[in-house]
Order: structure tokens, then C-alpha cells, then sequence
């Protein structure tokens, strides 16, 4: 579990910096620097394990009571797996989060 990089070059002068920044607990004190210079954050959440919903709602919490969140423009939580039998709809895992928070 490790921090990585990438750049996206969209023309000569224009480029977008990728960061994946795992949720894993070991890294979350890294964090709130990286949002510091964040415009986009994508949360992206298994919608077949309801188990790490509570953990996800601490982490998103911390995340956006933060003063670094303030450079974030923009935040989408993307909720992965929904194909996958017992995965939760986008209303169930609404539901959850708030109810963790």
C-alpha cells in the first residue's frame, strides 16, 4: 500500500496530476496534505462490502472536516462492484455512510 503518482498530458501546455491515494489506515495521517492540493477527489467505494462503509464514513469525514479540503473544488464518491450480486445500491450506501458519520 503505497502512495502513487502520475501525470496526464491532455495537450503541450495542459496536463492533469493523478494521484491514488489508497484508504488503508497505515496511510491516512498522509492524507489531508494531499488534498491541500486537490481540485478533484474521487472516493471510490466497493459497493459489495457494506463491512468497510463505516470505516470509508470515517475516512471521508476526517477528510472534509479538514482544513486542506478547502482546495477541493469538487468531490464524487464512485461506487465500484455494483454488478456483483449482493451489492448495495447508491441510495443504501448513502444511507449507511450518514448513518457511520
Amino acid at each position: 500500500m503505497v502512495l502513487s503518482t502520475d501525470t496526464l498530458t491532455l495537450s503541450s501546455n495542459a496536463f492533469i496530476s493523478l494521484i491514488d491515494h489508497p484508504g488503508h489506515p497505515r496511510l491516512q495521517a498522509s492524507l489531508p496534505p494531499t488534498l491541500s492540493h486537490t481540485s478533484l477527489l474521487i472516493f471510490t467505494l466497493d459497493s459489495s462490502a457494506p463491512a468497510t462503509f463505516p470505516a470509508a464514513a470515517r475516512l471521508l469525514y476526517d477528510a472534509a472536516t479538514s482544513k486542506e479540503f478547502g482546495a477541493v473544488k469538487h468531490a464524487l464518491i464512485a461506487c465500484t462492484h455494483s454488478n456483483k450480486p449482493l451489492a448495495k445500491s447508491a441510495v443504501r450506501i448513502k444511507t449507511a455512510l450518514s448513518e457511520c458519520s
